[in-house]
């Protein structure tokens, strides 16, 4: 959820020509340089200012929720963006917001429920980004749920809206991943790298569907692709060590595997459950792998 891209947008809108009190000026200016903690200070400052405008009310209460949950205090973040929506019931921005702190809080149902809300008011809007956005988010959701045959039909609505938007055509290849349905997901990572060639996400599930399709040797070249964009790809690593395994290379393989453990120490875990290293089980290396991150 990209909560500082939203206040680094509403710092841009107010902080020339703006008749709003100074600190809420302030709030969003520390809020455009991420300094969250004073954002807060400078939006309690300005709660005393800013008299009967629920316009106004509303926006400090948003950006004070935003700024809360990127501090982790999602409750007060919570009890915010509930103010917000008291004065200005009819804004998507709160809502959405509100399906973010739900979904950090881990209420999963009521988030869909907020997102929602959020989609039907960008939809009277007449707002195509504003509703891709929303389905987006939903489709997040219900992919923490394991609902993936419906976050499915939501990535084709909103693929029917925007049908070159890369992060529509990455969820439903993940969907399609999820669903086994390989040569499909394939499918739609290749038309999504048709719009943006360097979309790391789709370069990723390229070589992943690949790999699940058997074509080992075709997919560690995706993975390598990744790797040269971003030397710190968690997935591109250990997808290219699971490659690498399959083909038996068995030092490349603790190679990356190292790399991707270093990167998160949690791929140690699902190092040890994956069939596709028991071929590296009796190895020194990997042996002290195991040991080197506990």
């Amino acid at each position: 959820m990209d909560r500082t891209g939203k206040l680094k947008k509403n710092a841009k809108k107010y902080r020339k020509g703006s008749p709003l009190n100074e600190p809420l000026l302030r709030a969003l200016i520390a809020g455009f340089v991420g300094d969250y903690a004073s954002t807060v200070k400078h939006l309690d400052d300005a709660v005393d200012k800013t008299g009967k405008f629920d316009e106004v009310n509303s926006l400090v209460y948003y950006l004070k929720s935003v700024s809360l949950s990127n501090l982790d205090r999602h409750e007060e973040a919570l009890s915010a963006i509930n103010l917000a929506i008291q004065f200005d019931p009819t804004g998507e921005a709160n809502w959405a917001t509100k399906g973010d702190v739900l979904y950090d809080l881990g209420r999963q149902g009521e988030s869909l429920i907020a997102y929602e809300k959020s989609l039907e008011l960008a939809r009277d809007d007449d707002n195509d980004d504003q509703v891709v956005s929303a389905i987006l988010s939903r489709v997040d959701v219900l992919t923490s749920l394991g609902r993936h045959k419906e976050s499915l039909k939501e990535c084709e609505k909103a693929e029917k809206i925007d049908p070159c938007s890369t992060d529509v055509l990455f969820r439903k290849a993940h969907e399609l991943f999820k669903l086994e349905k390989y040569q499909e997901s394939l499918a739609a990572c290749e038309r999504g790298l048709a719009i943006n060639c360097a979309d790391l996400n789709l370069i990723i599930y390229q070589g992943i569907a690949k790999l699940e399709l058997g074509l080992v040797k075709e997919s560690l070249k995706h993975f390598d692709k990744a790797i040269v964009l971003d030397s710190a790809n968690v997935l591109a690593w250990f997808s290219k060590a699971c490659a690498l395994s399959k083909l038996d290379r068995k030092e490349e393989t603790l190679d990356a595997l190292t790399i991707a453990i270093e990167l998160d120490p949690r791929n140690k875990e699902v190092m040890m459950r994956k069939k596709v290293f028991e071929n590296i089980h009796n190895e020194e290396r990997f042996t002290r792998l195991l040991k080197q991150s506990l």
